[in-house]
Protein backbone atom coordinates (compact mmCIF):
# COMPACT_ATOMS: atom_id res chain seq x y z
CA UNK A 1 0.00 0.00 0.00
CA UNK A 2 2.89 2.48 0.81
CA UNK A 3 4.50 1.57 -2.74
CA UNK A 4 1.21 2.90 -3.69
CA UNK A 5 0.76 6.10 -2.43
CA UNK A 6 4.06 7.16 -3.49
CA UNK A 7 3.48 6.11 -7.19
CA UNK A 8 0.80 8.91 -7.03
CA UNK A 9 3.30 11.31 -8.11
CA UNK A 10 3.53 9.20 -11.76
CA UNK A 11 -0.72 8.28 -11.27
CA UNK A 12 -2.51 10.69 -9.04
CA UNK A 13 -5.32 8.36 -8.28
CA UNK A 14 -7.41 9.11 -5.49
CA UNK A 15 -8.89 5.73 -4.49
CA UNK A 16 -5.20 4.56 -3.68
CA UNK A 17 -5.79 6.85 -0.58
CA UNK A 18 -4.49 4.38 2.35
CA UNK A 19 -8.24 4.17 3.16
CA UNK A 20 -7.80 0.68 2.62
CA UNK A 21 -8.65 -1.56 5.70
CA UNK A 22 -8.36 -5.17 4.26
CA UNK A 23 -9.03 -7.03 0.84
CA UNK A 24 -11.44 -6.62 -1.52
CA UNK A 25 -14.32 -8.41 -1.79
CA UNK A 26 -17.54 -8.69 -3.86
CA UNK A 27 -19.99 -6.07 -3.54
CA UNK A 28 -23.20 -7.52 -1.66
CA UNK A 29 -26.04 -8.75 -4.09
CA UNK A 30 -28.26 -5.60 -2.96
CA UNK A 31 -26.08 -2.67 -1.95
CA UNK A 32 -27.60 -0.62 1.02
CA UNK A 33 -26.95 3.04 -0.01
CA UNK A 34 -26.25 5.68 2.47
CA UNK A 35 -25.07 9.30 2.43
CA UNK A 36 -22.32 10.73 3.78
CA UNK A 37 -24.30 11.76 7.02
CA UNK A 38 -25.94 8.40 7.48
CA UNK A 39 -22.70 6.47 7.34
CA UNK A 40 -21.01 9.18 9.83
CA UNK A 41 -24.04 8.37 11.94
CA UNK A 42 -24.04 4.53 11.89
CA UNK A 43 -20.09 4.38 11.85
CA UNK A 44 -20.14 6.57 15.24
CA UNK A 45 -22.54 4.43 16.97
CA UNK A 46 -20.31 1.19 16.12
CA UNK A 47 -17.03 2.44 16.80
CA UNK A 48 -14.96 0.29 19.20
CA UNK A 49 -12.69 3.81 19.43
CA UNK A 50 -15.87 5.59 21.01
CA UNK A 51 -17.07 2.68 23.08
CA UNK A 52 -13.61 2.71 24.43
CA UNK A 53 -13.92 6.58 25.62
CA UNK A 54 -17.65 6.05 27.06
CA UNK A 55 -15.98 3.01 28.86
CA UNK A 56 -13.54 5.36 30.22
CA UNK A 57 -16.45 8.14 31.30
CA UNK A 58 -18.15 5.28 33.06
CA UNK A 59 -14.90 4.58 35.19
CA UNK A 60 -14.55 8.30 35.98
CA UNK A 61 -18.20 8.42 37.26
CA UNK A 62 -17.53 5.62 39.71
CA UNK A 63 -14.27 7.33 41.26
CA UNK A 64 -16.91 10.65 41.68
CA UNK A 65 -19.61 8.72 43.20
CA UNK A 66 -16.30 6.88 45.44
CA UNK A 67 -15.76 10.56 46.38
CA UNK A 68 -18.64 11.58 47.17
CA UNK A 69 -19.90 8.45 49.45
CA UNK A 70 -16.90 9.68 51.90
CA UNK A 71 -19.56 11.79 53.56
CA UNK A 72 -20.90 8.93 54.41
CA UNK A 73 -20.33 7.60 58.10
CA UNK A 74 -17.84 4.34 58.40
CA UNK A 75 -18.63 1.60 60.56
CA UNK A 76 -16.14 -0.46 62.38
CA UNK A 77 -18.05 -3.56 63.65
CA UNK A 78 -16.61 -6.36 65.66
CA UNK A 79 -18.61 -9.66 67.27
CA UNK A 80 -17.14 -12.51 68.94
CA UNK A 81 -17.75 -15.21 71.40
CA UNK A 82 -15.95 -17.31 73.53
CA UNK A 83 -16.12 -20.04 76.41
CA UNK A 84 -16.89 -18.63 79.75
CA UNK A 85 -16.81 -20.52 83.69
CA UNK A 86 -19.64 -19.24 86.62
CA UNK A 87 -17.47 -16.36 88.18
CA UNK A 88 -18.04 -15.69 91.83
CA UNK A 89 -16.97 -12.95 94.64
CA UNK A 90 -13.94 -14.04 96.77
CA UNK A 91 -15.56 -14.50 100.34
CA UNK A 92 -14.35 -12.40 103.58
CA UNK A 93 -12.18 -14.10 105.66
CA UNK A 94 -13.09 -15.71 108.84
CA UNK A 95 -11.23 -13.33 110.63
CA UNK A 96 -12.61 -10.04 108.80
CA UNK A 97 -16.62 -11.43 108.66
CA UNK A 98 -17.21 -9.07 111.61
CA UNK A 99 -15.62 -6.44 110.83
CA UNK A 100 -17.66 -6.88 107.57
CA UNK A 101 -20.88 -7.27 109.03
CA UNK A 102 -20.13 -4.22 111.16
CA UNK A 103 -19.45 -1.84 108.19
CA UNK A 104 -22.68 -3.55 106.26
CA UNK A 105 -24.48 -2.49 108.96
CA UNK A 106 -23.07 1.48 109.27
CA UNK A 107 -24.22 1.62 105.70
CA UNK A 108 -27.21 0.57 105.22
CA UNK A 109 -26.62 -2.97 103.27
CA UNK A 110 -26.05 -6.32 104.25
CA UNK A 111 -23.60 -8.18 104.12
CA UNK A 112 -23.93 -10.13 100.97
CA UNK A 113 -24.22 -6.25 99.34
CA UNK A 114 -21.74 -4.79 100.49
CA UNK A 115 -19.37 -8.20 99.00
CA UNK A 116 -20.76 -7.03 95.93
CA UNK A 117 -20.05 -3.46 96.28
CA UNK A 118 -16.15 -4.44 97.06
CA UNK A 119 -15.91 -7.54 94.68
CA UNK A 120 -11.92 -6.80 93.71
CA UNK A 121 -11.24 -10.92 93.78
CA UNK A 122 -13.07 -13.56 92.30
CA UNK A 123 -13.11 -17.41 92.32
CA UNK A 124 -13.96 -20.33 89.98
CA UNK A 125 -16.06 -22.42 92.50
CA UNK A 126 -15.73 -25.74 90.71
CA UNK A 127 -11.76 -25.52 90.95
CA UNK A 128 -10.86 -23.04 93.80
CA UNK A 129 -8.67 -20.89 91.64
CA UNK A 130 -8.91 -17.30 92.20
CA UNK A 131 -7.74 -14.09 91.04
CA UNK A 132 -10.04 -13.95 87.85
CA UNK A 133 -10.76 -16.00 84.69
CA UNK A 134 -8.11 -14.65 82.60
CA UNK A 135 -5.19 -14.88 84.98
CA UNK A 136 -6.48 -18.26 86.42
CA UNK A 137 -6.75 -20.09 83.40
CA UNK A 138 -5.05 -23.12 82.64
CA UNK A 139 -5.92 -26.77 80.95
CA UNK A 140 -7.83 -27.93 84.31
CA UNK A 141 -10.31 -25.40 83.94
CA UNK A 142 -11.58 -26.22 80.73
CA UNK A 143 -13.58 -28.95 82.21
CA UNK A 144 -14.67 -25.83 84.48
CA UNK A 145 -16.89 -24.08 81.13
CA UNK A 146 -20.26 -24.28 81.88
CA UNK A 147 -21.14 -21.59 78.97
CA UNK A 148 -20.18 -18.84 76.90
CA UNK A 149 -19.22 -15.03 76.95
CA UNK A 150 -20.59 -13.06 74.20
CA UNK A 151 -19.19 -9.31 72.86
CA UNK A 152 -19.62 -6.67 70.75
CA UNK A 153 -18.75 -3.28 69.45
CA UNK A 154 -19.82 -0.73 67.29
CA UNK A 155 -17.99 2.58 66.06
CA UNK A 156 -19.82 5.28 63.97
CA UNK A 157 -17.42 8.26 62.63
CA UNK A 158 -19.16 10.69 60.31
CA UNK A 159 -17.14 13.49 59.20
CA UNK A 160 -18.19 16.67 59.65
CA UNK A 161 -15.28 18.96 57.83
CA UNK A 162 -12.09 17.27 56.32
CA UNK A 163 -10.12 20.47 55.59
CA UNK A 164 -10.87 19.85 51.59
CA UNK A 165 -10.22 16.05 51.09
CA UNK A 166 -13.27 15.16 50.00
CA UNK A 167 -14.42 18.48 48.08
CA UNK A 168 -11.40 18.22 45.80
CA UNK A 169 -11.40 14.64 45.55
CA UNK A 170 -15.20 15.17 44.16
CA UNK A 171 -13.62 17.81 41.95
CA UNK A 172 -11.08 16.16 40.24
CA UNK A 173 -13.50 13.37 39.70
CA UNK A 174 -15.54 15.19 37.89
CA UNK A 175 -13.31 16.86 35.80
CA UNK A 176 -12.04 13.53 34.94
CA UNK A 177 -15.39 13.18 33.82
CA UNK A 178 -15.17 16.11 31.24
CA UNK A 179 -12.04 14.78 30.47
CA UNK A 180 -13.73 11.69 29.16
CA UNK A 181 -16.58 12.98 27.45
CA UNK A 182 -14.11 15.45 25.52
CA UNK A 183 -12.46 12.23 23.89
CA UNK A 184 -15.80 10.74 23.34
CA UNK A 185 -15.80 13.73 21.33
CA UNK A 186 -12.40 13.17 20.07
CA UNK A 187 -13.17 9.71 18.91
CA UNK A 188 -16.24 10.34 17.16
CA UNK A 189 -14.39 13.68 14.67
CA UNK A 190 -12.03 10.87 14.41
CA UNK A 191 -14.59 8.34 12.98
CA UNK A 192 -16.31 11.65 11.31
CA UNK A 193 -13.03 11.87 9.17
CA UNK A 194 -12.18 8.18 8.56
CA UNK A 195 -15.83 7.98 7.07
CA UNK A 196 -15.24 11.36 4.95
CA UNK A 197 -12.36 9.98 3.70
CA UNK A 198 -13.10 6.38 2.66
CA UNK A 199 -16.72 7.71 1.33
CA UNK A 200 -14.83 10.37 -0.97
CA UNK A 201 -12.69 8.17 -2.06
CA UNK A 202 -14.53 5.62 -2.77
CA UNK A 203 -16.63 8.13 -5.16
CA UNK A 204 -14.02 9.20 -6.75
CA UNK A 205 -12.75 6.03 -7.73
CA UNK A 206 -15.82 5.31 -9.44
CA UNK A 207 -15.70 8.96 -11.04
CA UNK A 208 -12.22 7.53 -12.47
CA UNK A 209 -13.65 4.01 -13.71
CA UNK A 210 -16.38 5.70 -15.42
CA UNK A 211 -13.79 8.50 -17.26
CA UNK A 212 -11.44 4.68 -18.45
CA UNK A 213 -14.51 3.51 -19.50
CA UNK A 214 -15.65 6.08 -21.55
CA UNK A 215 -12.49 6.46 -23.06
CA UNK A 216 -12.14 2.80 -24.07
CA UNK A 217 -15.32 3.16 -25.40
CA UNK A 218 -14.24 5.70 -27.81
CA UNK A 219 -11.16 4.22 -28.71
CA UNK A 220 -12.00 0.58 -29.48
CA UNK A 221 -13.81 1.19 -32.09
CA UNK A 222 -11.01 3.19 -33.78
CA UNK A 223 -9.01 -0.12 -33.15
CA UNK A 224 -11.67 -1.91 -35.46
CA UNK A 225 -11.53 1.33 -38.18
CA UNK A 226 -8.05 1.38 -38.72
CA UNK A 227 -7.80 -2.86 -38.66
CA UNK A 228 -10.67 -3.18 -41.35
CA UNK A 229 -8.78 -0.26 -43.32
CA UNK A 230 -5.76 -2.13 -43.27
CA UNK A 231 -7.46 -4.74 -45.39
CA UNK A 232 -8.38 -2.55 -47.69
CA UNK A 233 -6.71 -2.08 -51.07
CA UNK A 234 -5.84 1.51 -50.54
CA UNK A 235 -5.54 1.56 -46.34
CA UNK A 236 -4.66 4.86 -44.90
CA UNK A 237 -2.98 3.54 -41.71
CA UNK A 238 0.04 1.73 -41.53
CA UNK A 239 0.54 -1.35 -38.63
CA UNK A 240 2.28 1.29 -36.74
CA UNK A 241 -0.55 3.02 -36.14
CA UNK A 242 -2.39 0.05 -35.18
CA UNK A 243 0.30 -1.03 -32.64
CA UNK A 244 -0.32 2.81 -31.26
CA UNK A 245 -4.10 2.01 -30.92
CA UNK A 246 -3.77 -1.34 -29.43
CA UNK A 247 -1.00 -0.22 -27.12
CA UNK A 248 -2.92 2.50 -25.98
CA UNK A 249 -5.80 0.17 -25.45
CA UNK A 250 -4.00 -2.58 -23.66
CA UNK A 251 -2.48 0.49 -21.15
CA UNK A 252 -6.47 1.56 -20.45
CA UNK A 253 -6.94 -1.96 -19.12
CA UNK A 254 -4.01 -1.85 -16.61
CA UNK A 255 -5.49 1.43 -15.14
CA UNK A 256 -9.15 -0.16 -15.29
CA UNK A 257 -8.10 -3.09 -13.32
CA UNK A 258 -6.00 -0.64 -11.16
CA UNK A 259 -8.66 1.75 -10.16
CA UNK A 260 -11.13 -1.41 -9.97
CA UNK A 261 -8.63 -2.83 -6.90
CA UNK A 262 -8.67 0.38 -5.61
CA UNK A 263 -12.43 1.31 -5.89
CA UNK A 264 -13.54 -2.24 -4.06
CA UNK A 265 -10.50 -1.50 -1.54
CA UNK A 266 -12.02 1.79 -0.27
CA UNK A 267 -15.57 0.09 -0.43
CA UNK A 268 -14.06 -2.66 1.90
CA UNK A 269 -12.72 0.01 4.09
CA UNK A 270 -16.02 2.15 4.11
CA UNK A 271 -17.94 -1.17 5.10
CA UNK A 272 -15.82 -1.88 8.02
CA UNK A 273 -16.15 1.44 9.51
CA UNK A 274 -20.10 0.89 9.38
CA UNK A 275 -19.72 -2.23 10.46
CA UNK A 276 -22.41 -3.24 7.26
CA UNK A 277 -21.06 -6.32 5.19
CA UNK A 278 -23.54 -4.68 2.21
CA UNK A 279 -23.51 -0.70 2.91
CA UNK A 280 -22.10 1.47 -0.42
CA UNK A 281 -22.44 5.49 -1.43
CA UNK A 282 -25.32 7.04 -2.72
CA UNK A 283 -25.12 7.40 -6.65
CA UNK A 284 -24.86 11.39 -6.41
CA UNK A 285 -21.74 12.69 -8.48
CA UNK A 286 -18.47 13.73 -7.13
CA UNK A 287 -18.70 17.41 -6.12
CA UNK A 288 -16.98 19.86 -3.81
CA UNK A 289 -18.50 20.79 -0.53
CA UNK A 290 -19.74 24.75 -0.20
CA UNK A 291 -17.44 26.15 2.54
CA UNK A 292 -17.88 28.93 4.88
CA UNK A 293 -15.29 31.63 4.53
CA UNK A 294 -13.11 32.38 6.98
CA UNK A 295 -9.63 33.07 8.06
CA UNK A 296 -7.12 31.30 9.59
CA UNK A 297 -7.05 32.92 12.88
CA UNK A 298 -10.75 32.18 13.35
CA UNK A 299 -10.20 28.41 13.72
CA UNK A 300 -7.22 29.10 15.46
CA UNK A 301 -8.82 30.94 18.29
CA UNK A 302 -12.37 28.56 17.89
CA UNK A 303 -9.90 25.41 18.74
CA UNK A 304 -9.47 26.34 21.62
CA UNK A 305 -12.64 25.88 22.92
CA UNK A 306 -14.32 23.08 20.50
CA UNK A 307 -11.00 20.95 19.56
CA UNK A 308 -11.97 17.95 21.99
CA UNK A 309 -8.21 16.99 22.73
CA UNK A 310 -8.05 20.69 24.02
CA UNK A 311 -10.80 20.52 26.10
CA UNK A 312 -9.66 16.85 27.62
CA UNK A 313 -6.03 18.60 28.66
CA UNK A 314 -8.03 21.91 30.44
CA UNK A 315 -9.61 19.46 32.61
CA UNK A 316 -6.91 17.47 33.45
CA UNK A 317 -5.06 20.41 34.39
CA UNK A 318 -7.75 21.45 36.48
CA UNK A 319 -7.96 17.95 37.72
CA UNK A 320 -4.12 18.08 38.65
CA UNK A 321 -4.55 21.34 40.72
CA UNK A 322 -7.80 19.53 42.47
CA UNK A 323 -5.44 16.67 43.23
CA UNK A 324 -2.65 18.91 44.82
CA UNK A 325 -5.04 20.87 46.94
CA UNK A 326 -6.00 17.54 48.03
CA UNK A 327 -2.92 16.23 48.76
CA UNK A 328 -2.51 19.41 51.31
CA UNK A 329 -5.97 18.43 52.86
CA UNK A 330 -4.68 14.89 53.29
CA UNK A 331 -1.88 16.07 56.02
CA UNK A 332 -4.60 17.75 58.27
CA UNK A 333 -6.84 16.08 60.55
CA UNK A 334 -10.87 15.51 60.12
CA UNK A 335 -13.54 16.70 62.57
CA UNK A 336 -15.97 14.23 62.91
CA UNK A 337 -19.00 12.76 65.21
CA UNK A 338 -18.05 9.63 67.03
CA UNK A 339 -20.83 7.14 67.95
CA UNK A 340 -19.98 4.09 69.97
CA UNK A 341 -21.40 1.42 71.56
CA UNK A 342 -20.38 -1.75 73.29
CA UNK A 343 -22.13 -4.54 74.67
CA UNK A 344 -20.90 -7.94 76.41
CA UNK A 345 -22.76 -10.50 78.18
CA UNK A 346 -21.96 -13.83 79.86
CA UNK A 347 -24.65 -17.06 79.99
CA UNK A 348 -22.82 -18.11 83.00
CA UNK A 349 -23.60 -17.19 86.44
CA UNK A 350 -21.29 -13.83 87.04
CA UNK A 351 -21.39 -12.32 90.29
CA UNK A 352 -19.82 -8.60 89.54
CA UNK A 353 -18.81 -5.57 91.33
CA UNK A 354 -21.07 -2.92 91.53
CA UNK A 355 -18.31 -0.33 91.24
CA UNK A 356 -18.38 2.23 88.62
CA UNK A 357 -14.70 1.95 88.63
CA UNK A 358 -13.98 -1.22 87.85
CA UNK A 359 -14.39 -3.43 84.90
CA UNK A 360 -17.01 -5.52 84.67
CA UNK A 361 -18.32 -8.61 82.72
CA UNK A 362 -21.83 -8.07 81.79
CA UNK A 363 -21.98 -4.21 80.27
CA UNK A 364 -24.14 -1.98 78.12
CA UNK A 365 -22.12 1.22 77.13
CA UNK A 366 -22.89 3.89 74.26
CA UNK A 367 -21.05 6.86 74.02
CA UNK A 368 -21.12 10.40 71.48
CA UNK A 369 -18.41 12.76 71.20
CA UNK A 370 -16.50 15.48 68.48
CA UNK A 371 -13.42 14.14 67.61
CA UNK A 372 -10.35 14.73 65.69
CA UNK A 373 -8.50 11.83 63.97
CA UNK A 374 -5.98 11.70 61.07
CA UNK A 375 -3.07 10.49 59.80
CA UNK A 376 0.79 12.47 59.31
CA UNK A 377 4.07 11.22 58.08
CA UNK A 378 6.43 12.89 55.84
CA UNK A 379 6.29 10.99 52.99
CA UNK A 380 2.61 12.53 52.32
CA UNK A 381 4.82 16.10 51.96
CA UNK A 382 6.70 14.07 49.10
CA UNK A 383 3.53 13.54 47.88
CA UNK A 384 2.05 16.76 47.70
CA UNK A 385 5.29 17.67 45.64
CA UNK A 386 4.66 14.73 43.08
CA UNK A 387 1.04 16.30 42.65
CA UNK A 388 2.45 20.11 42.38
CA UNK A 389 5.01 18.62 39.42
CA UNK A 390 1.87 16.50 38.16
CA UNK A 391 0.23 19.98 37.53
CA UNK A 392 3.07 21.98 35.98
CA UNK A 393 3.78 19.11 33.75
CA UNK A 394 0.04 19.31 33.04
CA UNK A 395 -0.35 22.66 31.96
CA UNK A 396 2.78 22.48 29.93
CA UNK A 397 1.95 19.80 27.91
CA UNK A 398 -1.64 21.66 27.75
CA UNK A 399 0.86 24.61 26.05
CA UNK A 400 2.96 22.27 23.56
CA UNK A 401 -0.79 20.78 22.28
CA UNK A 402 -1.88 23.97 21.56
CA UNK A 403 1.07 24.76 19.73
CA UNK A 404 1.01 21.35 18.06
CA UNK A 405 -3.05 21.92 16.66
CA UNK A 406 -2.15 25.45 15.78
CA UNK A 407 0.26 23.99 13.38
CA UNK A 408 -2.44 21.26 12.41
CA UNK A 409 -4.53 23.52 11.84
CA UNK A 410 -2.60 26.35 9.67
CA UNK A 411 -1.65 23.13 7.38
CA UNK A 412 -5.12 21.84 6.66
CA UNK A 413 -6.05 25.56 6.02
CA UNK A 414 -3.51 25.95 3.69
CA UNK A 415 -3.97 22.45 2.04
CA UNK A 416 -7.68 23.41 1.62
CA UNK A 417 -6.61 26.93 0.11
CA UNK A 418 -4.36 24.86 -2.10
CA UNK A 419 -6.80 22.31 -3.40
CA UNK A 420 -9.32 24.62 -4.19
CA UNK A 421 -6.97 26.91 -6.16
CA UNK A 422 -5.93 23.18 -7.68
CA UNK A 423 -9.67 22.28 -8.60
CA UNK A 424 -10.03 25.24 -10.65
CA UNK A 425 -6.91 24.92 -12.66
CA UNK A 426 -7.70 20.88 -13.36
CA UNK A 427 -11.06 21.89 -14.51
CA UNK A 428 -10.12 24.35 -16.92
CA UNK A 429 -6.94 21.33 -18.31
CA UNK A 430 -9.97 18.69 -18.34
CA UNK A 431 -12.09 20.76 -20.15
CA UNK A 432 -9.64 21.83 -22.66
CA UNK A 433 -8.41 17.83 -22.97
CA UNK A 434 -11.71 16.66 -23.89
CA UNK A 435 -12.48 19.03 -26.45
CA UNK A 436 -8.95 18.49 -27.83
CA UNK A 437 -10.29 14.17 -27.60
CA UNK A 438 -14.18 15.21 -28.64
CA UNK A 439 -12.45 16.95 -31.99
CA UNK A 440 -10.58 14.23 -33.24
CA UNK A 441 -12.67 11.71 -32.61
CA UNK A 442 -15.74 13.62 -34.39
CA UNK A 443 -13.39 15.06 -36.94
CA UNK A 444 -14.56 14.37 -40.77
CA UNK A 445 -10.29 13.80 -41.65
CA UNK A 446 -9.50 10.99 -40.54
CA UNK A 447 -6.74 11.97 -37.58
CA UNK A 448 -3.50 10.41 -36.29
CA UNK A 449 -3.74 7.56 -34.06
CA UNK A 450 -0.71 8.85 -32.50
CA UNK A 451 -2.66 12.29 -32.19
CA UNK A 452 -5.65 10.55 -30.90
CA UNK A 453 -3.78 8.68 -28.19
CA UNK A 454 -2.38 11.07 -26.70
CA UNK A 455 -5.67 13.09 -26.32
CA UNK A 456 -7.07 10.38 -24.85
CA UNK A 457 -3.68 9.76 -22.52
CA UNK A 458 -4.00 13.68 -21.70
CA UNK A 459 -7.95 13.37 -21.21
CA UNK A 460 -7.25 10.83 -18.59
CA UNK A 461 -4.94 12.24 -16.62
CA UNK A 462 -6.49 15.87 -16.49
CA UNK A 463 -9.42 14.24 -15.72
CA UNK A 464 -7.67 12.09 -12.69
CA UNK A 465 -5.94 14.84 -12.07
CA UNK A 466 -9.54 17.07 -11.38
CA UNK A 467 -11.12 14.09 -9.39
CA UNK A 468 -7.81 14.19 -7.32
CA UNK A 469 -8.39 17.93 -6.53
CA UNK A 470 -12.22 17.15 -5.75
CA UNK A 471 -11.41 14.86 -3.60
CA UNK A 472 -8.45 16.38 -1.94
CA UNK A 473 -10.45 19.60 -1.27
CA UNK A 474 -13.44 17.48 0.36
CA UNK A 475 -11.28 16.17 3.06
CA UNK A 476 -9.47 18.96 3.44
CA UNK A 477 -12.64 20.25 4.77
CA UNK A 478 -13.04 17.15 6.95
CA UNK A 479 -9.26 17.63 8.24
CA UNK A 480 -9.79 21.38 8.81
CA UNK A 481 -13.12 20.41 11.07
CA UNK A 482 -11.24 17.51 13.03
CA UNK A 483 -8.10 19.97 13.55
CA UNK A 484 -10.22 23.29 14.61
CA UNK A 485 -13.57 21.50 16.24
CA UNK A 486 -15.72 23.61 14.22
CA UNK A 487 -18.04 23.22 11.33
CA UNK A 488 -16.15 24.37 7.96
CA UNK A 489 -19.12 23.30 5.35
CA UNK A 490 -22.27 25.03 4.67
Amino acid sequence: MRARCLALHRVPSVIALCVALGAAHPAAADPVKHTLAELIQIARQRSRGVAVAKSERAMRVTQKHEALWSWAPSLDLSVGVSPFVDVQCVEPLADDLPLVQAQAQSLGMTPQQLRMRDCAATIVPENGNSGGWLSTFSLGMLSSVSGALFSGSIRLTQPLFTFGKIEFSTQAAGHGIAAAEAQIDAQRDEVDLLTARAYWGLKAARATLATIEEIRGKLQPWVEKVERDLDAEKPKYTLTDLRRLQLGMIEIEILLSDQTRNAATALHGLQLLVGEDDADIDDSELDLVEIVEQPLDYYELEARTHRPELRALDEGVAASRALARASVANMLPNLALLLSGNIQESTTSVEDSSSAYQNHINYIMFGAALGLSGHFDFAQLARWQHARVDTATMSAQRALAGQGYSLEIAQAYNDLAESRRRVAITNRGQKLSRGWFTSLDDSVEPPSPFDLVEAARNYFYMRLRYFQAIYETNLNVARLRRASGVEVAR
